[in-house]
């Protein structure tokens, strides 16, 4: 039996003034138990121009940049360490806005099971093109890049990746990138 469904809601913040909405990615196939990992992760989206910041993988892919929360850390200062590892761009501490809150039940192996919460925050950078050169390159996966696209070619980029277990967060970035254009939350800088 396939367990796979996606679900998207709105959810209100504590001072009830802006909306996160919450997604949810269930993408277990016949596992009902197993070894269970959880992980919370930050990940920016950043645009100028119409045009959005992102990590282009080796298959063509490309994922916001962003990744997990170390022990004691906060949202904000996670996404902000991650942002500046991952592209060399520095982020606009008073340009943080909520974005997207994915709740990821992810089947990884052998009867493992990756339970992820992402949040995705709105964000601005400061710094140029020569801010490529402060990435971070020990946090830089191989063969990456750091690009600037329209978001129909970061969908389509995503769409073409054949084997999704060859870069697994294509799933998860397709269907926030899918969101945000439906939901037209287009962020200009």
């Amino acid at each position: 039996m396939s367990r796979k469904w996606l679900q998207a809601e709105e959810m209100n913040n504590c001072c009830g003034e802006n909306k996160m909405q919450e997604l949810t990615l269930h993408l277990l196939d016949g596992i009902d138990d197993g070894r269970f990992e959880g992980r919370t992760a930050v990940r920016g989206i950043i645009c100028q121009n119409e045009k959005y910041l992102v990590i282009c993988g080796q298959l063509g892919d490309c994922k916001f940049p962003g990744g997990g929360m170390e022990q004691g850390e906060f949202l904000f200062g996670t996404l902000t360490r991650e942002v500046v590892e991952e592209t060399g761009y520095h982020v606009r501490q008073d340009s943080i806005r909520e974005g997207f809150l994915v709740h990821e039940m992810t089947a990884r192996g052998n009867q493992e099971i990756l339970a992820m919460d992402s949040y995705y925050f709105f964000c601005e950078v400061e710094g140029t093109e020569e801010a490529l050169n402060g990435r971070n390159q020990w946090e830089a996966e191989p063969g990456t890049t750091v690009c600037w696209l329209p978001l129909p070619e970061m969908i389509a980029r995503n769409e073409k990746v054949k084997d999704p277990s060859e870069a697994p967060w294509v799933v998860r970035e397709r269907f926030v990138m899918k969101e945000l254009l439906k939901s037209r939350q287009v962020v200009r800088g």
